[in-house]
């Protein structure tokens, strides 16, 4: 699966790639949800397993560099390099 473009939303980052559609939303320092589809846009619906965040959604930064771009939460240990 090829990352062909990505853009900054609101609640996270929204991968376009060869094969669909990644959003990454951190909800917390620990916690990012990770949604995927096959469709040309995310379903609005509800999800039955993910409770609405109490708190705004957690801070992130975009990393670009020369090798690649990164995703992390601020003051977090996790990194995705994409």
């Amino acid at each position: 699966m090829k990352i062909e473009s990505f853009s900054r939303q609101v609640d996270g980052l929204l991968l376009h790639t060869s094969d669909g559609l990644i959003a990454l939303s951190p909800y917390s320092a620990h916690i990012v949800r990770i949604r995927y589809t096959l469709e040309a846009a995310l379903s609005d619906r509800p999800s039955l397993a993910v409770l609405p965040p109490t708190t705004p959604f957690a801070d992130f930064a975009i990393d670009e560099t020369e090798h690649g771009s990164s995703f992390r939460r601020q003051n977090s240990p996790f990194t995705s390099i994409a």
